[in-house]
């Protein structure tokens, strides 16, 4: 049975966003078919969110994806010939992602004895609470910034086994992989974007997976207008991929600061609710400072001097009462740049 126009919609929706957040895409996909009053989607029905996915998910990482490509297409010329230094953070971003899809590849061959499980709602249920058990764990663990460079093998197995437990209809590939990552102590930021290019490669199985299964099963009554609402969820799947990552960046984002106090009286300090801004309106250059450093009166100086050579609108705002720095829309006061009301 075909889903009809709001229903492929929906489908796209929850497939987008639900394959990027961390909760279970397939579960979430199975249990809104069956409030739809459809045992299960169309082969081509799933392939063609997949693809939405995928495309979203390669429209997001191709920064990274062009920076590894530069890195190891430069890694293969001899080093007196190189023209620029190489980029070996990329290099070791790559073999860490070789190392996280050992456990992915493995669990794709192991696709066909968790099919049953699609079928009980028990199983899904009883995995949805793993899930959130799995996404609860690190907050016990302590966090660090650590990467690829000060990562382990093993350390990279155990984050692909994270991604790899998403082919259970219930666990979130992307938040079982970012919890370990956690745990292991990978900066937040920079575990969400390898977390994001494993699923991209998790998007090619499942696509396969999908083609394998519509060679087996056929393909159906296809119609151009069925095809045209199979492309609707795929574009709509594209859309809420993309929404999803966006979510997920502002959420995994660190602004580079904390705060390490020890009381002695039970009283802790705490940034001012201004610090935590780090935008104001003004869209010039603004520069706040003071004169704790010795450097900062000649600097400042340079900086006035080279903007009004060259008619560059800028604000220098000293910082000379208490008032003014508890005010500060950022958490350094002695020299905090803003440019187009960014810190």
């Amino acid at each position: 049975m075909d889903l009809n126009w709001l229903e492929s919609f929906l489908y796209g929706l929850f497939s987008g966003l639900t394959d990027i957040l961390p909760v279970s895409a397939e579960a979430h996909r199975i249990l809104m078919l069956k409030c739809f009053g459809i045992q299960s989607s169309t082969e081509l029905m799933k392939l063609f969110a997949h693809l939405g996915v995928f495309g979203a998910m390669y429209f997001s990482c191709r920064k990274q994806i062009v920076r590894i490509h530069r890195a190891r297409r430069l890694a293969r010329v001899p080093k007196r010939r190189r023209r620029r230094p190489l980029d070996t953070r990329s290099l070791m971003d790559f073999s860490l992602l070789r190392t996280m899809l050992i456990p992915v590849i493995l669990g794709f061959l192991l696709n066909r004895y968790v099919e049953p499980l699609k079928e009980k709602l028990i199983w899904i249920a009883v995995l949805l609470f793993l899930n959130g058990i799995i996404l609860y764990i690190p907050q016990f663990f302590p966090t660090s910034n650590r990467d690829s460079r000060m990562l382990s093998r093993v350390e990279g197995l155990l984050v692909g086994l994270g991604g790899a437990l998403g082919i259970l209809p219930g666990v979130s590939a992307v938040g079982s992989a970012l919890s370990v990552a956690s745990i292991c102590g990978v900066e937040r930021s920079y575990g969400l974007n390898m977390a994001l290019l494993m699923n991209m490669f998790i998007q090619v199985g499942l696509i396969v997976l999908d083609v394998l299964a519509l060679i087996s099963v056929g393909a159906g009554t296809l119609s151009f207008l069925i095809l045209i609402r199979y492309l609707v969820t795929a574009a709509v799947s594209f859309g809420a991929a993309l929404l999803g990552v966006k979510l997920m960046r502002l959420l995994a984002a660190n602004n580079g600061y904390a705060l390490l106090a020890l009381s002695f009286d039970g009283t802790m300090p705490k940034f001012a609710p201004n610090a935590k801004r780090q935008e104001i309106e003004p869209r010039e250059l603004t520069v706040y400072y003071d004169f704790q450093c010795p450097f900062v009166v000649q600097s400042v100086e340079r900086l006035q001097t080279y903007c009004e050579e060259n008619g560059v609108p800028a604000s220098f705002l000293q910082v000379d009462t208490l008032q003014k720095a508890k005010e500060l829309p950022c958490v350094f006061n002695n020299w905090a740049v803003f440019y187009q009301g960014k810190f």
